[in-house]
């Protein structure tokens, strides 16, 4: 009921990005600066959620990457001496160790006894840029040793459009990222776009999260999910939201208006309904009280 209750609020949001998802094929291929990725025992597949998994172990060996398997977490690791990143299975959340969370488009899996992850997070996270080849189906992976390139017309252009949407509305870079695809630039002119665009994330997630609450209200921790779901880091949410100053008790009261406007609710309903949506106990009595209970 309470899932049926958010989601009935959450079909007035209707600002959520097409994603350009690739179609069920074989064939798929990854490079690193020029050099194919050689796949032993297993290979690349596209999961339900339309999403390329790759076999993980591979790319961290091409991308010179420790990788070990954590058997008691149910975790892989990749380190470059640095900083290490966490892939544990079936979550869509990777940690790295510098503190900051990965939010993923889909979880991390075992199949054939290997871990299968989208390549984009694992090789972002080591500074590397990824870009997608329809025509042949690769993965491209470039170090920033290998970006220095005059940038070619597509990419012009898809910086030139990337600083347009960011004039209409805010964008996380996977948002925006997607939404440059789903204007048919290649993937690897939607990075290039999205990376020059000049672009500050945590601003970005500061008028993102300023939107949504002038369109509806939201807990502290319902906001900093609903900017993961729009593509921005777990760093980036909570600054946004930290950012704008939001009064969460005035939040619950205009949420809990917002259910009564819906439907009659009791007051111990309405409270955990509050709850569940992410605002503590106090602030949730508070929202009550302030609509006549």
């Amino acid at each position: 009921m309470k899932k049926l209750l958010s989601f009935l609020l959450v079909l007035a949001l209707v600002l959520s990005l097409s994603s350009v998802a690739f179609g069920a094929t074989s064939g798929i291929s990854v490079s690193v600066d020029g050099t194919s990725v050689a796949w032993t025992d297993a290979q690349p597949f596209i999961d339900s959620n339309s999403r390329t998994m790759v076999p993980l172990r591979a790319v961290g060996d091409a991308l010179g990457l420790t990788v070990e398997w954590d058997k008691t977490a149910r975790e892989a690791l990749f380190s470059n001496g640095t900083k290490t990143i966490y892939f544990p299975i079936d979550s869509k959340v990777a940690r790295g160790s510098d503190g900051s969370q990965i939010t993923m488009d889909t979880a991390a899996v075992i199949v054939n006894s290997r871990t299968y992850s989208p390549v984009r997070y694992l090789a972002e996270f080591f500074g590397y840029t990824v870009g997608w080849d329809g025509k042949t189906k690769t993965v491209i992976i470039s170090s920033k040793a290998n970006t220095g390139k005059n940038p070619t017309t597509g990419e012009k252009n898809a910086v030139s459009k990337a600083k347009s949407y960011l004039n209409l509305m805010p964008f996380s870079r996977a948002g925006l990222i997607k939404q440059l695809e789903y204007e048919k630039f290649t993937s690897a002119e939607a990075v290039y776009g999205a990376d020059n665009c000049g672009a500050d994330w945590k601003a970005q997630a500061v008028r993102k999260a300023g939107d949504y609450l002038d369109l509806m209200a939201f807990s502290r921790s319902g906001l900093v999910k609903q900017l993961e779901f729009d593509g921005f880091t777990n760093a980036e949410a909570v600054y946004g939201v930290d950012a704008i100053g939001a009064d969460w008790n005035a939040q619950a009261a205009l949420k809990a208006k917002e259910y009564l406007n819906l439907m009659s609710f009791s007051k111990a309903g309405l409270i955990s309904q509050l709850e569940y949506e992410g605002f503590t106990h106090d602030q949730a009595v508070y929202g009550v009280e302030q609509n006549g209970y």
